[in-house]
């Protein structure tokens, strides 16, 4: 299952991801746990950017990687 977890991880961090969907998911974890309530780190990165989740969503480390999220979101990144 880890062999799977981190061949799915690299795949996604060698795609090229644009914009602050990008900057987000590299920010978070990617544990792909579900304790948000998402799939994957991905997923919640893309709601995140979209406005439809907070920026403390992950559950795993969502207090210490919120004010980095919030100045992606601000532009400031």
């Amino acid at each position: 299952m880890n062999y799977l977890l981190s061949k799915y991880n690299k795949s996604i961090s060698q795609t090229s991801l644009d914009g602050k969907v990008g900057k987000i998911y590299d920010v978070l974890p990617r544990l792909d746990c579900g304790s948000c309530g998402y799939e994957s780190c991905l997923d919640m990165a893309k709601a995140i950017a979209d406005g439809k989740e907070n920026s403390n969503a992950c559950v795993v480390a969502g207090d210490e990687l919120a004010p980095k999220i919030e100045r992606i979101l601000g532009g400031d990144v």
